[in-house]
């Protein structure tokens, strides 16, 4: 059977609602100086940490990288670089103005090892010579300086910026200045040496080329002074034309296994470094791009933690294996080029095979006088090789002298007059936006640690009851104020809650209970809840002082009201209502099986017309039992038919079983949680209780909630309108 008193969702789960930005802001709201002192700190440590760090100026040069020009110095053929990619050409020149040769060339035009600003010694101590210096030493000099060394291509432009930092601006710009002068140095140096070893040995090889020519010369005047041919006749055209076009083909391939024998040689004498990525070298660019990567990686991270860091050992790994695959490409590539240039060679020696089958067969038809077109035919192809292969050296010499000059200097560094670093403004921003994220992350953190009840929302989300009414605090003045009526005996607890909706009928905290009761009416349409039981989690929770102000202004309505004190294990109606303990009372009517008068059984003074107050009674030794008697449900009977509501107070729901029989007998159950100190496992706990015993729940009542609360603005939807209004009625 559907129980009416809970909605079906609450059975099966809490239920949980979106957090919006009213609530974020009364969270922040309330936290406001402890987000306000993080923030703070952070402010502070930033601006100290700022304050603490060394002024590092920061000098710029410009040079100009000229793409266009060939960059092999004595690539005949062009076209072969023109392939490569202008993104990869100028990626390999960034990584070589980053590269380690360049710092270490720095570092000795410099001395900077014994700069006591760059390397950090004493003016006193005496630095060991740069030639003397170990490897681990040599590689922590080059990492001290890469890390000053910024250099950045200009979108759009052939521009590179080289930028330094240091401590020292004069510093700074005479480094910048010399990274950029010792790299158009090592650009010349690398075409001028890469020339200098090819032309030596093509020079060798057109030598040997003048020789053969001066030969062949020499042999076709003394065959003609032999023979005294000084010309042949045009009976052999076409077995000359064959022998000639033979001779042509012949120096072609030649002039081609030369040429491919020199681009060979060139990649076998020349240092790796110096190897233009070209067509047969298609990777060499992005993998000496990712070893300059891998090294910087490598240098800061075994400066901060060493070698044995995993990272580093990692990088390391990797740097190997980049090492190995450029050796791998610069195998492959010059077996490609060996086999170019042995396929070359091989349709040489064809070709000549050719040549010399058919100077037989011109010989053996007339050997005179073919002898004499073959002498002339050699004499001539190759004084025409020996011209050409002159002429392409010449070019490459020039093509070389004017290259050299591709790279030079836009704007020298200049010494900087202003820090680079710290930068205040930005150390500051950062600080103050970190403190902002900490202190929202703390405050949610102690929110989320926070397990106790403090809003109607946390109500909701964590039993899926809704809210009836929200009790404002009482203050201590306010508590301590005696009633405004016939003197009674006995005195109240000086905290005790006494009807205060009788004495400040318009005040805010009557107005609650006022709220509670309409709630209460209009659960139930056209049949209000009779029987009414007022529970809690625990103690102090304020559920006595519920029960009586709910009464009261229920029987304020000319109803008769019956106020049961069912605690019978704490009492504590009487007390609080300033009332003498009596010895009569419901554990009496309990314990016998008759049905005596029940105005016996009632405390004789009056409360308010119309409100019967019946007390606990004397303790008895099984309270448990007796509430869960069938004279319990009895005395209900007989009271529903005398009374038209009856108002009940409890022992904690959570802390003694008795309450657990009186929720189930109930037409509707009213959960008292107090603000901030009712948690919400203990709400939580109440709820599956009620459900278990098939009981009706009405809600829960927020109790002892200050106005200034988050949990009143969210109910109210201001902060002193409600306040200020009630505060206005009692002094009218």
């Amino acid at each position: 059977m559907k129980n009416p008193g809970i909605p079906d969702e609450v059975a099966a789960r809490s239920s949980f609602s979106a957090v919006g930005l009213p609530e974020i802001y009364r969270l922040l709201k309330r936290r406001k100086w402890l987000v306000l002192l993080i923030f703070l700190v952070f402010v502070a440590a930033s601006a100290l940490y700022t304050l603490r760090l060394p002024k590092r100026y920061e000098a710029l040069c410009k040079i100009d990288i000229d793409l266009s020009t060939p960059k092999s110095v004595l690539a005949l053929d062009s076209q072969s670089t023109a392939s490569v990619a202008t993104e990869q050409k100028m990626a390999t020149q960034l990584s070589i103005l980053e590269s380690q040769s360049i710092a270490w060339k720095v570092i000795e035009e410099l001395k900077l090892d014994a700069n006591p600003v760059f390397s950090g010694i004493t003016s006193s101590a005496t630095p060991k010579p740069l030639n003397s210096l170990t490897d681990q030493e040599r590689y922590s000099l080059i990492r001290r300086f890469q890390s000053g060394l910024g250099v950045q291509l200009e979108r759009g432009t052939e521009i590179v910026q080289i930028r330094y930092k240091s401590t020292n601006p004069a510093l700074a710009a005479t480094i910048a200045n010399t990274v950029a002068a010792k790299y158009i140095q090592r650009n010349f140096e690398t075409k001028y040496n890469t020339t200098h070893e090819t032309s030596a040995w093509l020079q060798d090889q057109l030598e040997t080329l003048r020789h053969q020519v001066d030969a062949d010369q020499k042999n076709f005047e003394e065959f003609q002074e032999r023979t005294g041919l000084l010309q042949t006749g045009e009976g052999h055209n076409a077995i000359v034309d064959r022998l000639s076009q033979l001779n042509s083909d012949l120096s072609k391939a030649q002039a081609d296994r030369i040429m491919k024998e020199v681009t060979f040689r060139e990649s076998m004498v020349s240092d790796a470094d110096q190897i233009v990525p070209t067509t047969t070298f298609p990777g060499l660019t992005s993998l000496r791009a990712q070893k300059i990567t891998l090294e910087s990686q490598y240098a800061s991270l075994s400066s901060k933690y060493g070698d044995s860091y995993p990272r580093v050992a990692q990088i390391k790994s990797e740097l190997a294996e980049v090492n190995r695959t450029i050796t791998t490409e610069l195998r492959r590539g010059r077996n490609q080029l060996e086999l170019e240039y042995k396929l070359a060679s091989e349709n040489e020696n064809k070709l000549r095979a050719a040549t010399e089958a058919q100077k037989q067969q011109i010989f053996s038809m007339n050997e005179d006088a073919l002898h004499y077109s073959i002498l002339q035919g050699q004499v001539a192809s190759g004084r025409a090789l020996y011209q050409d292969l002159t002429r392409k050296l010449q070019e490459a010499q020039i093509t070389s002298g004017l290259s050299s000059d591709t790279i030079s200097v836009i704007d020298p560094a200049l010494t900087p007059n202003i820090p680079s670093e710290p930068r205040r403004a930005l150390n500051m921003e950062a600080g103050a936006l970190l403190g902002l994220v900490v202190a929202f992350a703390v405050v949610f953190l102690i929110e989320n640690a926070n397990a106790t009840i403090r809003t109607g929302e946390d109500i909701y989300r964590y039993s899926g009851l809704p809210l009836l009414s929200i009790v404002p605090h009482l203050s201590p003045a306010q508590r301590n104020m005696k009633l405004g009526k016939k003197e009674v005996a006995g005195t109240a607890d000086s905290l005790g809650l006494e009807p205060r909706v009788l004495q400040f009928p318009q005040s805010h905290f009557a107005e609650s209970f006022r709220v509670l009761r309409s709630a209460l009416l209009l659960s139930h349409a056209g049949n209000p809840p009779q029987l009414i039981v007022i529970c809690s989690a625990w103690t102090k929770e304020g559920k006595s002082t519920i029960t009586i102000n709910l009464a009261t202004v229920l029987a304020q309505m000319n109803r008769k009201v019956l106020l049961v004190d069912a605690d019978l294990r704490r009492p504590s109606l009487h007390h609080k209502l300033g009332l003498p303990k009596t010895e009569k009372g419901l554990s009496n009517l309990l314990a016998v099986s008759q049905s005596p008068p029940l105005v016996e059984y009632l405390h004789p003074a009056a409360v308010f017309p119309g409100l019967d107050f019946l007390p606990a009674g004397p303790l008895p030794p099984s309270s448990s039992e007796l509430l869960m008697s069938p004279r319990m449900s009895e005395l209900f009977e007989e009271w529903r038919k005398a009374y038209d509501f009856i108002v009940v107070d409890t022992a904690p729901l959570l802390a003694v079983s008795d309450t657990t029989a009186l929720v189930a007998t109930a037409d509707t159950t009213v959960v008292v949680v107090r603000d901030d100190a009712t948690r919400k496992q203990s709400l939580q706990a109440v709820r599956d209780t009620i459900v278990s015993v098939r009981g009706r729940v009405a809600g829960v009542v927020l109790n002892d909630v200050k106005t200034s609360s988050e949990a009143y603005y969210a109910y109210y939807g201001n902060q002193d309108g409600g306040a200020a209004y009630y505060a206005e009625a009692e002094n009218a």
